[in-house]
């Protein structure tokens, strides 16, 4: 039975109903969609509130599983201090908030990954810093730029003892390119640190640059920002 058929059938069957009787109706039938409707409809409408007031991004980054919301907004003024953005006029976010687990994948999982993936095919967002297993995920999807291509000669040098290497396979799972650079461990960070990110001593974050950032100078800088000493 087609779409169309199906709901001129349902429509037949409450032809005559009360209202309590078509309100009951639905929810016998659509209870198990409609946590799923509201928590995508409350996502969409604050997702559209914060774009419609924000001022212009000068700078986005996503630090998943950071663990350290609590310290947001001041490391988000301190970055903002450290690379001169004008926060009267621009906005410096740094999303220390987010979570994300491959392992259960809930709807809160799904919402992540769709935001994430959104801002990303916008160029609204610049760095990705998150545990190995997720930063494994997003890698295999190529989301980060190869390091070689990115970093200065000086940049490669210092860095390099810390960097993140993956294989692209094609689709059949064959190696097309191996060890290629796409993240850099910055488990040492002392702003992280400062800042109560990744504070587990198991946790082992890695930095990325997001393919499709269009403010490479301040990825640059914020890479800069937190591996100085």
């Amino acid at each position: 039975m087609s779409m169309y058929n199906e709901v001129r059938e349902q429509q037949k069957k409450l032809k005559g109903k009360s209202f309590r009787e078509k309100a009951e109706y639905f929810w016998y039938y659509y209870k198990l969609h409609v946590p799923v409707v509201i928590v995508v409809i409350v996502t969409v409408g604050i997702l559209v509130k914060d774009m419609a007031s924000s001022r212009p991004e000068a700078f986005s980054a996503v630090l998943l599983n950071a663990m350290g919301s609590e310290s947001q907004e001041a490391f988000q003024a301190d970055f903002a201090a450290y690379a001169e953005i004008d926060t009267n006029t621009y906005s410096c976010t740094i999303d220390t908030a987010a979570t994300f687990s491959m392992n259960s994948m809930s709807q809160f999982d799904f919402i992540t990954s769709q935001k994430i993936i959104g801002l990303a095919q916008a160029g609204n967002m610049d760095v990705i810093v998150s545990d190995t297993q997720t930063f494994f995920n997003y890698a295999e999807g190529k989301m980060f730029l190869d390091l070689s291509q990115v970093l200065t000669a000086e940049e490669y040098s210092k860095y390099q003892e810390y960097f993140y290497y993956i294989d692209y396979k094609d689709e059949n799972g064959t190696v097309i390119q191996k060890d290629v650079p796409v993240g850099i461990y910055v488990t040492d960070s002392a702003k992280l640190k400062e800042w109560n990110c990744y504070t587990d001593a198991q946790a082992q974050p890695v930095f990325g640059f997001v393919y499709s950032s269009q403010r490479e100078g301040l990825c640059h800088l914020f890479l800069e920002y937190l591996m100085e000493e």
